[in-house]
């Protein structure tokens, strides 16, 4: 259990009450949090404090879930257009070999092909990228 941090404040003096007595905890009108990420002040008693956080978890477990949803359809648009992309080269191929097309022509048509497979793959990999921070930083939070 995480020390409750009760700051109480009267005639504007504040009073810090530190303590882990659940039913003295109950009495007071506010409760802070003191986190890595700083002192969250909630406007209830110990029990409000409870159901906050547990509203607060609930709603991080769901982003979770939408960021690995995410993160599954991103892997299955990348291997669609992997497959797309082996689909087109593997036409190419056959178009390569036909007489008649210079090889400039031909040498362009491929730097082309292999720019537009590189652009795509790092499309791809730079959105999974992000998809895996951010779903890094919702584990951890």
């Amino acid at each position: 259990m995480r020390n409750a941090l009760q700051i109480y404040f009267f005639d504007y003096q504040p009073l810090l009450i530190v303590n882990h007595n659940r039913k003295l905890l109950n009495l007071l009108d506010k409760v802070a949090e003191l986190t890595k990420a700083g002192i969250k002040v909630y406007g209830g008693n110990y029990e409000f404090y409870q159901e906050q956080k547990q509203i607060e978890r609930n709603a991080l477990h769901l982003d979770i879930l939408h960021k690995e949803k995410a993160r599954r359809k991103a892997r299955e648009k990348e291997r669609e257009a992997a497959m797309r992309q082996q689909k087109l080269d593997s036409r190419g191929k056959g178009k390569q070999e036909k007489p008649g097309v210079s090889r400039i022509m031909m040498n362009t048509l491929r730097n082309r092909a292999e720019n537009n497979t590189s652009k795509l793959k790092s499309v791809h990999t730079e959105k999974i990228e992000g998809i895996y921070q951010d779903l890094n930083s919702l584990r951890e939070a």
